[in-house]
């Protein structure tokens, strides 16, 4: 898993969740990240589609619930 790529998307998530949607505008610096760590051959498309993911899916939950 691309911890890079989880952080990126964790970031995005709880800015949408706190400022609204249109930080969505903000969704290709996810992708710039994500396609740098491929680039870089640190890490597999499957491996940065799985940070993506996971990143969103407990950052923003997490951060509701604490905050």
């Amino acid at each position: 898993m691309s911890v890079h790529s989880a952080v990126a998307s964790g970031a995005l998530a709880i800015l949408g969740s706190v400022f609204g949607p249109w930080m969505l505008v903000l969704t290709p610096l996810v992708v710039l990240i994500g396609w740098s760590r491929i680039r870089l051959r640190c890490h597999t498309v499957g491996q940065v589609t799985v940070g993506v993911l996971i990143g969103a899916a407990v950052s923003a939950p997490a951060y509701t619930l604490l905050g």
